[in-house]
């Protein structure tokens, strides 16, 4: 390629609110900034992407795992009790149909498998989609990711395809000479991360290596519980609207108290118990939920639904779906809103007072248990999570309608698993692994063009060997960019060092003199000047 023909600027200078990968990357002409958070791959980043891309696409596929596409707009209904289902971007058509701006494979693939894997034969079959998914952790963001779904008619063929998935991911991080930490869980769940000063903001187990987004993070309760002692009372707490007041009024631990919030989701409301010292994971309710996002409901919502203005709800008589947190569980002789205003219920406790689903929404911190092991805790970093799969409930997916006659002629639920594969996020680790303030230094199996080609001067035998050069190496199937343009040397040569091709050759009026030209390549570390003759048989093999 010529570079007068392709579209990279250089630039010095890059907006500052940009990350250190992201600010060499459009200083670079790899990445232009679009609108306050957006960022546009320019031709050089997109020829590295769609090699990380095949690079996973290979190692899908030695394990069996097909392509499929992914619809950018799909039904509504199709979303409608799926994760990401409601809150998803909308629109509506001239036929007042609704659809939604599809922001995960999981829920187009259960829709192929509800249809078309009805039977045993029909399994095991894994799925791949590969395009933009939006994702709110840390705000809405859009990231490039690979997905992968699994349907199993076993649970344990479950897991050994989802630790294969976690395998590869591993084997593509390799490839790329990028050093990271994988965890495998139960069910053949893992993770695979890396650490990063300019990545996001994680949360890390010391001792089993499980890595999940600080905004996504939860943690669990292993505290043996307790049985009740007291009998539960109403007790009269005017004003006390406040965990800080309760506690205060009532001259009790703020960890006795629980905290009932209500939240819409799906069109319906959930109530979400939690400990009063701790906060919900608003994520991790969206994700137990089905839903893409929620909301807490409003003043009047609170009263529709509990009698009580804000302050005063709790789960005694409540209804509605009841999700209580694995923390909030084990307080024996807790106090709840009474659902009557100035008034709470001392001495409730779960199980014998109150039911609801028992899950993990506690919003996670650093020191917090981690969810995945035995005695870990986890630990703030920064980094990226480049890849995590697990298996889904197959009551979940049962609800989906996703299910099969197995041998025995009786339906039965479909073991679904999904992975993802973050290409967005595993760009970027490799940007903060391999560049300095001086430019990139991409991996010769990652880099745009394997060589770049500088002429220095317009003299017309400078343009002549350069081009016979360019022609030469394009022969032999190299990967060249030729900087052609009518520029000062010292401009293209920096250039040339911003960009990070393994090799660079110079071609100059004083090097030819010699019937030379210079060649650096990384892997040597040095300049040299080469005959002319000999400089195309250099990169022997390379196509």
């Amino acid at each position: 390629m010529r570079l007068s023909q392709c579209f990279a600027p250089t630039t010095k200078h890059a907006p500052a609110a940009l990350s250190a990968s992201d600010t060499i990357l459009v200083r670079a002409g790899y990445m232009r900034p679009v609108g306050a958070h957006g960022l546009v791959a320019l031709p050089l980043a997109a020829r590295v992407l769609e090699k990380l891309r095949a690079r996973v696409h290979h190692e899908l596929s030695a394990l069996g795992v097909l392509e499929v596409g992914r619809p950018a707009v799909v039904s509504a209904e199709i979303h409608r009790g799926h994760p990401f289902g409601e809150g998803a971007v909308r629109s509506t058509d001239e036929r007042r149909a609704s659809h939604v701006l599809s922001p995960s494979h999981v829920t187009v693939a259960a829709e192929l498998a509800r249809h078309e894997l009805r039977g045993f034969r029909d399994l095991p079959r894994v799925l791949s989609s590969s395009g933009p998914r939006l994702t709110r952790a840390g705000g809405l963001r859009e990231r490039t990711t690979i997905e992968v779904c699994g349907f199993h008619a076993h649970a344990a063929e479950a897991t050994h395809a989802l630790r294969e998935v976690g395998d590869a991911v591993v084997r593509v991080l390799a490839w790329a000479h990028l050093p990271a930490r994988a965890h495998t869980g139960p069910g053949g769940s893992f993770s695979v991360h890396v650490a990063s000063p300019a990545g996001d903001a994680l949360l890390v187990c010391a001792a089993c290596g499980h890595a999940t987004l600080a905004a996504e993070a939860f943690t669990t309760s292993r505290d043996r519980v307790a049985s009740p002692v007291a009998t539960p009372q109403k007790v009269h707490t005017p004003n006390a609207r406040s965990i800080t007041d309760v506690a205060a009024y009532l001259a009790i631990d703020p960890r006795r108290l629980l905290k009932s919030l209500l939240y819409r989701a799906n069109d319906v409301v959930v109530m979400v118990v939690v400990r009063g010292d701790h906060d919900v994971n608003e994520l991790r309710v969206a994700e137990v939920l089905g839903a893409s996002e929620v909301t807490l409901a409003d003043a009047d919502e609170v009263h529709r639904e509990t009698g009580a203005p804000l302050g005063f709800a709790g789960p005694l008589g409540f209804r509605g779906r009841v999700l209580v947190d694995t923390f909030a569980a084990r307080v024996v002789d807790a106090v709840v809103g009474a659902n009557e205003v100035d008034y709470h219920v001392r001495d409730v406790s779960y199980g014998r007072d109150f039911q609801g689903e028992i899950v993990d929404v506690r919003r996670a911190a650093e020191g917090a248990a981690c969810p995945a092991c035995e005695g870990g805790a986890l630990v703030a970093e920064r980094g990226y999570v480049l890849g995590r799969g697990r298996a889904l409930d197959p009551h979940v997916t049962e609800g989906w309608g996703v299910t099969h006659i197995d041998a025995s002629q009786k339906k039965s639920a479909t073991y679904l698993t999904e992975a993802t594969i973050d290409v967005s996020a595993l760009f970027a680790a490799i940007v903060d692994a391999t560049s300095t303030p001086e430019g990139l230094a991409w991996p010769g199996v990652l880099a745009p063009f394997d060589v770049h080609l500088v002429s220095l001067g317009a003299e017309p035998e400078v343009i002549a060997a350069a081009g016979a050069l360019y022609a030469a190496l394009v022969a032999k199937g190299v990967a060249v960019v030729w900087d052609d343009r009518d520029d000062k040397p010292g401009s293209k040569l920096k250039d040339a060092e911003l960009r990070g091709m393994p090799a660079r050759i110079a071609v100059g009026k004083r090097s030819l003199a010699t019937g030379s030209v210079e060649l650096w390549q990384r892997a040597a570390g040095e300049t040299k000047l080469v005959p002319l003759a000999d400089v195309a048989a250099a990169f022997e093999g390379k196509g």
